[in-house]
């Protein structure tokens, strides 16, 4: 039994699509992981950002 090129040409779509889904579900996973794991550190207060640097808290050093 050979598949017409129709079929063919229907049956790749249906690997890219599912391929194009696998991609999608994974990134949501990744992003899904990247804030759970920034509101734990957040709450458990893992990581102080670094201050700002205005010109109030920049100081110069001369030799």
């Amino acid at each position: 039994m050979s598949l017409t090129d129709f079929e063919k040409g229907f049956q790749h779509s249906e690997a890219e699509r599912f391929a194009r889904m696998q991609r999608v579900q994974a990134r949501l996973e990744q992003e899904a992981l990247a804030q759970t794991v920034e509101t734990f550190v957040r709450e458990h207060k893992l990581y102080t950002p670094p201050p700002s640097y205005n010109k109030a808290e920049v100081i110069i050093v001369k030799k």
